[in-house]
């Protein structure tokens, strides 16, 4: 289970083959809404700007695209971790207060999110650019908050865990 999960725990990636690892320890945050995703019997719980793969039916190329979940319609192709596009029946954006679990992954692949016999590939944030100064740092001025996180993160997920 998510809560489970510690800096240096190894799950599977979505697509059954590669290995990531927790690359630093997951936190508890707040959230003030939750998207309601559901595509056949895969349903996913996630806050509105959590990355999700989806298939362009226009597009031939096997070049992955994600959207925010928030920005998602009901008949949009979301991939589920059968390798298929399904189109979603429902997405429901609910304003309400809850916690959520945030989980940084590496490698940077889509992770079969809340497992049920089919389930919706989501994606993490992508990996922030380290800042790079050329020369001294002015005098006085300490590191930023964006260097002591290792410059990595993963999307809030919202609602409680289930397997």
């Amino acid at each position: 289970m998510g809560r489970d999960l510690k800096k240096g725990s190894q799950v599977l990636a979505g697509d059954d083959v590669s290995i990531l690892e927790v690359a630093k320890t997951p936190e508890i945050c707040e959230a003030s809404e939750v998207v309601e995703l559901q595509a056949g019997d895969a349903v996913l719980r996630v806050t509105p700007d959590h990355l999700v793969q989806v298939s362009d039916s226009k597009d031939d190329t096997e070049e992955s695209l994600y959207l925010e979940a928030g920005k998602l319609k009901v008949g949009d192709l979301v991939m589920l971790d059968s390798g298929e596009p399904v189109a979603l029946s429902s997405v429901v954006i609910r304003p309400m207060v809850f916690q959520v679990l945030k989980i940084v992954f590496e490698p940077y692949l889509p992770v079969a999110v809340f497992s049920r016999p089919t389930c919706i590939l989501s994606l993490g944030h992508k990996k922030k650019r380290p800042i790079r100064h050329g020369g001294r740092l002015r005098e006085g001025a300490g590191p930023s908050d964006d260097s002591m996180d290792g410059g990595v993160s993963v999307p809030i997920t919202a609602g409680e865990y289930m397997d």
